[in-house]
């Protein structure tokens, strides 16, 4: 999914943690997710709605009872108190959150997983200082129970983003993408100034031998000119949407 922050992805990550014991018929499933943010982390983890297991860096597990925050161990997470999964991704190179991982694989408790901000792995990105969090994020999928689904989330990515994700988690077909539309990073948006209505559409040459240009040479110069380019050259040309006020 691509869409704008604040748009309720995170959001609908936790409701579909609840969906995905109905549909696996699985009362004490979990739902894995990996957030590059421990700000983000612990914001999700505070969410009231959806019982959370917040997984710091270091390995540590920690819930809520009786609403305050306590420590967990590996039986707090298989009893099914708990319903999402909340890690760093380098946090599955702990060894105690590996044997964690597998053990809930072997009793097919992951019901699905989720990756927040998909894109910060890739290069271009996070990639150059926090290189292990591609790798372990192309692992996550061999936890799942068969038929569980992958998530990816993402405020900004590109299709290239998209394209490059899919080949790190090893995904045999094209995803579904479900993006809103407004902007994202591989869209061009410009606001400018409207060229004055008293230059004519076409423009004009004044007394002194002046050309003042007017909307078309406007049009001309950001997108037009590009077009007839893209056309001599045979080349695909971009779409555009442009508003005049």
């Amino acid at each position: 999914a691509v869409a704008g922050t604040g748009s309720g992805k995170t959001e609908a990550t936790g409701i579909a943690s609840l969906l995905l014991r109905k549909v696996f018929d699985e009362p004490t499933g979990v739902t894995v997710m990996f957030v590059p943010l421990t700000g983000i982390i612990w914001e999700l983890f505070d969410n009231e709605k959806i019982p959370t297991i917040a997984v710091d860096i270091g390995g540590q597990m920690y819930g809520k009872k009786n609403g305050l925050r306590v420590l967990l161990y590996e039986d707090d997470v298989l009893s099914g108190d708990y319903i999402l999964l909340i890690m760093h991704p380098e946090s599955l190179m702990n060894n105690q959150v590996e044997a964690l991982m597998l053990k809930l694989k072997i009793n097919q408790k992951i019901l699905g997983v989720f990756i927040d901000e998909f894109h910060i792995m890739l290069p271009r990105h996070w990639q150059s200082f926090r290189p292990e969090m591609e790798e372990q994020t192309g692992r996550l999928r061999v936890f799942l129970r068969k038929g569980a689904p992958t998530g990816a989330l993402s405020a900004t990515a590109t299709q290239e983003d998209v394209s490059m994700t899919n080949q790190t988690l090893g995904l045999k077909s094209e995803p579904v993408l479900l993006a809103e539309n407004p902007l994202q990073s591989h869209f061009k948006f410009v606001m400018m100034q409207r060229q004055s209505d008293n230059y004519g559409f076409d423009g004009y040459m004044d007394q002194n031998s002046k050309f003042h240009p007017g909307l078309l040479d406007q049009l001309k110069r950001i997108y037009i000119d590009e077009y007839v380019r893209c056309i001599e050259d045979k080349l695909e040309p971009k779409h555009a949407i442009i508003f005049f006020r």
